[in-house]
């Protein structure tokens, strides 16, 4: 069994009437290329890391496009995150979540390495203030973090070159430490989708990667129990791809996606890397839409009108 075996919990499955109409509509050549990218884009990743010389792949688009892995726990970013973070027996859990936030807000190891060292006696509880809350609420950008601060702390940051904003990131996870840390008691998904959706700024996309990331953290409760995914657009893209005449959106998006899991654990096995979860399968739709979108190569698809 390749498949991540957890208990899937906050989707909503298809009716039997639904799975009928998603059954009709969905189009063969776009299953191929969903099974072909899979397959392909996995072999290329063990190619390389088995140090095989270049071209990885005889496909134009993969050959020199950038894709996401099959598996998001293979891409560089994530590993970086689980070593230096996740795992890191240097750090407690509170340090370790509010980092991770911090981490997939700036969404760069470099820039994260850069200046992390640089604030670690800053005490980020400082940045409790009801003022600049409320500033945040209401315009929720960094223009807005950076004019408060240097109106009211005297603080200037570094601008044009990241620095100025992580320092700004970091500022806010202090800000909302104390619902952030709500999570280390969550005992699913779904309470941490809670939390985490409860915060002003942070929106489907960066909770759906955070939830993801907490799983390999000790303090995690629920990691061996549940798995979950939360559709977010580039996905819903590629599930209209598979389904061109299916009405798809934020309300179904789940359920749709439920449906093509069961597919693809039952037909397609064999081409799934060890541990693969429906949240990276939610990830190689947002794939397979940018392939398809792509010019060139062998396996350009264009959905019907």
């Amino acid at each position: 069994m390749n498949y991540d075996n957890r208990e899937i919990i906050g989707i909503t499955p298809l009716s039997e009437e639904a799975q009928k109409a998603a059954a009709a509509a969905m189009d063969i050549n776009v299953w191929s290329t969903l099974n072909f990218w899979i397959s392909e884009r996995e072999e290329i990743r063990l190619r390389k890391e088995n140090g095989s010389p270049r071209p990885w792949t005889n496909d134009k688009k993969l050959a020199t496009k950038s894709y996401c892995n099959v598996r998001r726990f293979h891409d560089r970013g994530t590993r970086w995150c689980i070593e230096r973070i996740c795992r890191n027996e240097n750090l407690s859990d509170r340090e370790k979540l509010l980092w991770l936030v911090s981490y997939r807000i700036i969404n760069s190891p470099e820039t994260f390495e850069a200046i992390k060292f640089d604030t670690e006696d800053y005490d980020l509880s400082l940045m409790s203030d009801s003022p600049f809350r409320t500033a945040y609420m209401h315009a929720g950008t960094c223009i807005t973090f950076r004019k408060w601060l240097e109106t009211n702390r005297n603080e200037t940051f570094p601008k044009g070159n990241g620095r100025g904003e992580a320092l700004v990131v970091f500022h806010y996870v202090g800000v909302w430490s104390s619902k952030l840390l709500e999570i280390l008691d969550a005992n699913s998904p779904l309470e941490v989708h809670s939390i985490l959706l409860s915060v002003p700024g942070l929106g489907k996309f960066l909770t759906h990667q955070i939830t993801e990331d907490i799983q390999y953290m000790d303090f995690c409760k629920w990691k061996d129990l549940y798995q979950t995914a939360i559709v977010g657009p580039g996905s819903i893209r590629g599930l209209k791809r598979l389904f061109p005449g299916l009405k798809i959106g934020d309300k179904n998006s789940g359920g749709v996606l439920l449906y093509v899991w069961g597919l693809v654990i039952r037909f397609c096995e064999g081409l799934l890397p060890d541990g693969f979860t429906i949240g990276d399968l939610q990830n190689c739709f947002c794939e397979l839409d940018k392939y398809s979108r792509e010019s060139g190569g062998s396996r350009v698809y264009k959905p019907r009108s």
